[in-house]
């Protein structure tokens, strides 16, 4: 059984992993200058919250990039400019293992809740 010491040693040791986790998304980050307009990427806000399918759109007079993301499970969308307090996370990162929604192959077949 842990005391407050051990307890605290996990805390610190828990928070320690998850600066780590930040520092090395936010380092490996493009700016959005940088972002291919036909890759699909992620956003990660500093409160945790996340948007997937993600794609740059920047106009030649527009001074910041904007990021169009559709969620590949919901369709929900979701548009905010590219800067602080988001993070782009690259497709295939961590954070951003599904940006596209998962093709069909033409084998699969899609059933109903009653088909057998």
């Amino acid at each position: 059984m842990k005391g407050p010491a051990g307890q605290r040693s996990t805390d610190v040791a828990a928070l320690l992993a998850a600066v780590a986790l930040s520092l090395a998304i936010y380092h490996s980050a493009p700016a959005a200058e940088e972002i291919d307009p036909e890759a699909c990427f992620c956003l990660q806000h500093d409160s945790g919250q996340a948007q997937r399918g993600c794609r740059a759109v920047k106009a030649s007079a527009d001074e910041v990039t904007i990021a169009d993301c559709k969620d590949p499970d919901s369709g929900q969308l979701f548009q905010t400019e590219i800067r602080a307090p988001w993070t782009v996370i690259l497709d295939g990162n961590p954070g951003c293992e599904l940006c596209r929604p998962q093709s069909r192959g033409p084998d699969d077949v899609i059933r109903g809740e009653n088909d057998d």
